[in-house]
C-alpha cells in the first residue's frame, strides 16, 4: 500500500529539481523536511532555509551532511572540513548504491545534467562528449554523494537492490537511513519504493513520495545533455539555474520493524519515467545496498530465471526434479505434483554446468509469463535436443493450448518454430543444424511482430500479431505428454516485455561464456563493453568457431570457472586458477570479479602445413586462435589434448 510519512520518521532522499520541459517527477512531504545542506564547492559551500547562498555550484560537489529536525549528520566524505568551520554535527558515513546499468529505454527526454563548468567549457558542450555509460553518474564522486551531476527522466523500469546487514537497533531511531535522489520539477506521476523477501513480495508499506512542498535549500547552474541518440547540449538547456531540494525517513517509514526485518532481502524503486536522479545512497550503519544480479546486467525485472546450477529441488545426478526456484526474484517457481511427470538432472551437462531433462515431463509455473494477452514478451532457452523426435520446450501451460504462445521444435529437422496457438509464424526458419546446444532467443513486440534468433544468428522476422492467451509458462511438453522427445534444458529466462537488440546481446553473451555455445555477435559484459570481438582488427581473419571463455561477473552471477567449447572440434579448455576438475562447480579456482579470458579459432584444418612467410618455423597447422582478456584472470591453465596435431 501507499503510505505518507509522519515527521519523525527519517530515510533521507536529496533533490535537485531541474525544470525541464515542464514535467518532471517529485517525492516527498512536508514533514520530511531537510533544513540546510554542506558541500564541497570552492573548499566549502553551506545553504538552507532562510539562508539561501547567493553562490550557484557550477561544477561537481559533494555532500557533506544535512541538517534534519534540527540535528546536523555528515556524510563521512570530509568530516575535516566540517570541523575547520565550526560546524558541530552527528557523524555518519553514507554510501551510494553501485548502479550497473540504467534501467529502460532512453527516450528524447532523457536528460543528463552536468554542473556548468563539469566539463571545463563554459558556456557550450564538452569536447569529447560526456560518457555514454549514463550509470556512472548516478555514483560518482567520493561515496558516489555527487550532487552535480545526475539523470532527469530516468525511463521506465526498474532498480533492485540487494539489501544486507540490516540492523533492527537503527529501526525508529531518528536518524536517516537511506538517500534517494530527485532532480527535477514536481509532477504529480512518482516513483514507488518498497522492500521486499525473497519471493518478491512487499514487506509492509510501498512508499510513493511527492517533494512537491519542499523548501529550497540552495541553487545551482548545469547543462542538460541529450542522452539519445548521442550526447549533445542544445540552447535551451545550456548554463541553466534550478534549485535543490531534500527529503528524510528513516527504516520506519516502510513499515519495517524488529518483527519483519528478517525476511527482507530487497530493496525497488519502480521508475515511473519522470523520475530525476542524482544518486541513491545508504547510511552504511544501518545497511548495505547492492544492485541485485541480473541476467546480462540488464536493469528489468524477469518474469522466471531457471537456472540448472541453482534452483532444482534435486542436484543428484539422474533424481526426478520435483521442483525448480525462480531467481527471478517473482518467485515464479516450476514444479510437477506428480511423481511420473517430473523431468531429470544431470549433473554432466553443458560446458561443465548441469541440465535438466525433459521427455513427456513437464514441470508448471504459476505466474502468467507476461502483462496480459498477446503483450510483449522474450525469451531465452539454453537446450540441447536428444533426438529427432518433435519436443515443446516453453510454453503456455494447457494441453496442446490452441490460444497459447509456444517455443517447440516441430518436426525430424530440428526445425525451431514460434507457435501463436496452432500456427507456426516461422514456417520458413532454417533447421537447428543437428543436436547440438542452442541459444534459442524469441521476442514479440505486438505490432512490430517477432524476431527467433539462434545463437544470435539466423534472426528470422514475422509480422503476426500474436492473438496469445497468457497463461503461466510450461517447460517440457505439453501437459498431455505430446510431443515426447527428449531435450536437455539448462536456462530459460523470461521477461515481460520485448528487449532490445543490445540487451538481448548482453544476456546472450551470459549464456554463451556459461555454456560454451558461440554467438554471432560481439560478447559483451554487464555494462555493455566487449569483452571479445571475433574479427582482428586491420586483417579478414575471423576467429568466430569455438569460442570458449571462464569469467567472473558478480552483476549477473556469472561465474564460469572452466570451459570448453560445446561445438565439434573444439581443442582448448581454460581453467581459472590452473585447476580443470569434473563440474564447473567443483572447480576450486578463484577468479577476481570483472574478468575474463576469452578465445575463438579461424576454422582452419589440425593437419600439419607450410607454414606462412615469415614465421620462425617451417610448418605448422592451420588452425589458429585468437585470446582476449579482460580484468585480471589471474593464472589459467590452457589444456589440449595430445592427440591432436595441435
Amino acid at each position: 500500500m501507499l503510505q505518507d510519512f509522519p515527521h519523525r520518521q527519517h530515510l533521507l532522499i536529496t533533490a535537485f529539481v531541474w525544470s525541464i520541459a515542464g514535467s518532471l517527477s517529485s517525492f516527498g512531504q512536508i514533514g520530511n523536511q531537510v533544513d540546510e545542506i554542506v558541500t564541497d564547492f570552492n573548499g566549502y559551500w553551506r545553504s538552507g532555509v532562510g539562508n539561501i547562498n547567493p553562490v550557484l555550484p557550477v561544477n561537481s560537489h559533494n555532500l557533506l551532511a544535512f541538517t534534519y529536525d534540527s540535528v546536523r549528520y555528515s556524510t563521512g566524505v570530509n568530516d575535516a572540513v566540517l570541523t575547520a568551520n565550526g560546524l558541530t554535527f552527528t557523524p555518519r558515513i553514507y554510501k551510494a548504491i553501485g548502479v550497473s546499468a540504467v534501467p529502460g529505454t532512453l527516450t528524447t527526454n532523457t536528460k543528463l545534467g552536468l554542473g556548468a563548468l563539469y566539463d571545463g567549457v563554459n558556456p557550450g558542450p564538452s569536447v569529447p562528449a560526456p560518457s555514454a555509460a549514463l550509470s556512472y553518474y548516478l555514483m560518482d564522486g567520493p561515496q558516489g554523494l555527487n550532487l552535480g551531476t545526475g539523470i532527469a527522466n530516468l525511463p521506465v523500469g526498474f532498480l533492485s537492490f540487494d539489501v544486507n546487514n540490516m540492523q533492527a537497533g537503527n529501526i525508529g531511531d531518528g536518524i536517516p537511513d537511506i538517500i534517494i535522489t530527485q532532480i527535477a520539477s514536481p509532477s504529480a506521476t512518482a516513483d514507488k519504493y518498497s522492500f521486499r523477501n525473497a519471493s518478491g513480495q512487499l514487506v509492509d508499506n510501498e512508499v510513493s513520495i511527492n517533494l512537491s512542498a519542499l523548501n529550497v535549500l540552495g541553487n545551482w547552474t548545469a547543462d542538460f545533455y541529450e542522452t539519445t541518440p548521442t550526447r549533445t547540449l542544445t540552447a535551451g538547456f545550456t548554463n541553466t539555474s534550478r534549485p535543490l531540494r531534500l527529503w528524510a525517513t528513516d527504516l520506519a517509514g516502510f513499515g519495517i520493524t524488529p518483527g519483519n526485518i528478517g525476511s527482507i532481502t530487497t530493496f525497488r524503486i519502480e521508475l515511473s519515467g519522470q523520475s530525476d536522479v542524482a544518486f541513491v545512497a545508504y547510511n552504511a550503519s544501518a545497511l548495505s545496498l547492492v544492485p541485485e544480479e541480473l541476467p546480462g546486467g540488464v536493469v528489468k525485472q524477469p518474469s522466471l530465471w531457471l537456472k540448472a546450477n541453482n534452483g532444482p529441488g534435486t542436484m543428484t545426478n539422474l533424481a526426478p526434479v520435483p521442483d525448480w526456484a525462480d531467481k527471478s526474484g517473482k518467485a515464479n517457481n516450476a514444479s510437477q505434483s506428480a511423481t511420473a511427470l517430473r523431468p531429470v538432472f544431470l549433473t554432466q551437462g553443458l560446458n561443465y554446468n548441469p541440465y535438466v531433462r525433459f521427455g513427456a515431463q513437464y514441470l508448471n509455473t504459476f505466474q502468467n509469463l507476461t502483462n496480459g494477452n498477446g503483450n510483449p514478451y522474450s525469451t531465452f532457452v539454453v537446450f540441447q535436443q536428444e533426438n529427432t523426435t518433435a519436443k515443446n520446450i516453453l510454453g503456455s501451460t494447457g494441453a496442446n493450448c490452441t490460444t497459447c504462445v509456444r517455443q517447440q521444435l516441430s518436426n525430424a529437422a530440428v526445425n525451431p518454430a514460434l507457435f501463436n496457438g496452432t500456427v507456426n509464424i516461422f514456417p520458413n526458419s532454417p533447421p537447428a543444424a543437428g543436436l547440438q546446444p542452442w541459444i534459442w532467443t524469441s521476442r514479440y513486440n505486438g505490432a512490430s511482430g517477432s524476431t527467433l534468433f539462434m545463437n544470435m544468428q539466423s534472426s528470422q522476422t514475422s509480422t503476426t500479431v500474436q492473438t496469445f492467451t497468457n497463461r503461466p509458462s510450461q517447460i517440457g511438453s505439453h501437459s498431455n505428454g505430446t510431443p515426447a522427445g527428449s531435450s536437455l534444458i539448462a536456462e530459460v529466462i523470461t521477461y515481460p516485455e520485448a528487449l532490445t537488440n543490445n540487451e538481448v546481446q548482453r544476456i546472450s553473451s551470459y549464456l554463451g561464456i556459461k555454456y560454451g555455445i558461440s554467438i554471432s555477435a560481439d560478447y559483451l559484459s554487464c555494462n555493455g563493453s566487449v569483452i571479445f570481438e571475433s574479427d582482428e582488427a586491420g586483417t579478414t581473419i575471423v576467429y568466430d568457431r569455438r569460442i570458449t571463455g571462464i569469467g567472473r561477473e558478480n552483476c549477473q552471477q556469472l561465474y564460469q570457472r572452466q570451459s570448453k567449447s560445446v561445438h565439434a572440434g573444439a581443442l582448448i579448455t581454460l581453467g581459472g586458477g590452473g585447476v580443470i576438475a569434473a563440474t564447473n562447480a567443483a572447480n576450486t579456482g578463484v577468479l577476481p570479479d570483472s574478468c575474463y579470458l576469452v578465445t575463438g579459432d579461424n576454422n582452419g584444418a589440425v593437419t600439419w602445413g607450410s607454414a606462412p612467410v615469415g614465421l620462425p618455423v617451417t610448418e605448422r597447422i592451420a588452425r589458429t586462435w585468437r585470446a582476449r582478456k579482460s580484468g585480471n584472470p589471474g593464472a589459467v591453465l590452457i589444456r589440449i589434448p595430445s592427440s591432436t596435431s595441435a
